[in-house]
Parts: structure tokens; sequence; C-alpha cells
């Protein structure tokens, strides 16, 4: 009984976080402000460093020349956060042996790259779409979202390629 609760508890939760960033999301009065790739990042790692420690994936930094631009800070650290994740949890589910994730920030470039053995090439068109994901525990809305941000918000570009080694997104600006 008390498993199941506590299930249903998380899933409530991360329903109810999924409708505020989806308020966040919609919301008219967002503020735009100016802002470094850096600053950005360094606060995500910040939060999400411990995590990835405690599973053994090591954090790899290539600062060569920082980005100002012009947009809501929290929404694109969101997306970063998401990317990361992303690799983590793929990091994870491969059971890769010297897991990394590495972030390289350059001139209107922001990349993550994993080392998870790549996104299967049937899955890769698919990826950005609303609603579909490749794991079991997901609504598939998270790069959906990140891709809108990034595009639509922001007025850049979200890509992705992969191949046998890893995975990598880059956002252009």
């Amino acid at each position: 009984g008390k498993k199941l609760l506590d299930e249903g508890n998380k899933q409530i939760t991360y329903m109810s976080d999924t409708i505020d960033s989806f308020r966040d999301f919609y919301n008219p009065t967002k503020e735009k402000v100016e802002f470094g790739f850096q600053e950005a990042v360094q606060n995500v790692l910040t939060i999400i460093t411990p995590s990835l420690q405690a599973v053994g994936i090591e954090i790899k930094e290539t600062f060569l020349h920082d980005t100002k631009v012009h947009g809501n800070k929290n929404e694109f650290e969101q997306v970063i956060l998401n990317l990361i994740n992303n690799a983590k949890d793929a990091l994870i589910q491969q059971k890769v042996q010297s897991p990394y994730i590495e972030i390289s920030i350059d001139t209107n470039l922001l990349s993550v790259r994993d080392n998870a053995g790549g996104i299967e090439k049937e899955n890769i068109d698919k990826i950005f779409y609303p609603y579909f994901s490749t794991k079991k525990d997901s609504d598939g809305i998270g790069l959906y979202i990140s891709k809108m941000i990034i595009e639509q918000e922001m007025g850049g570009v979200l890509d992705v390629k992969s191949d046998n080694e890893g995975t990598v997104f880059t956002i252009k600006v």
C-alpha cells in the first residue's frame, strides 16, 4: 500500500511541476534580461553536479568564448538542465563504463555532449515532437518545450547530432 501511495504522490508532484512549468512558459509577462551562456551553465551545474557525481558521471567543461544573449534566463537554464538530465538518463540506462557529459561554450554556440552510444536512427527525427519519448517514465515534453524556448522565444536554433559514440545537442544563437 505504502509503495503505491508514494508512487501516486510522486506522480502528482511531477504533474503539478509540469503544469507550473507550462504556466510559466505561457506567461506573457516573462522578464527578458541579458545574460551570458557561462553564467547560466554555472547556475545549472551548481544544482545538478552532486546528482551526476553520485552516479559517477564526469562533467567536462570547455569554455572558449562566452556569449551574451537576451531572453528569459530561467527558461534558458531549464533547457540546459533538461539536456543534461537527458544525457544523464541515457548514460545510466546504457551502463556506460566511463560516462561523461561535456558542456562547450564558444561564440554564439553552446553544446551538451554525452558518450551514451547515440540515439537510434528511427528516433532521432522524432525527438523534438511533443509526447515522443524513448524513456518509459517520460511524458516526452521536455525537448519539445526546449526547442520552443530556444527557437521561438530566443530566435536561436536547437539541433541534435548522434553517432555510435554519443549525442550532442547544440544551441546556436
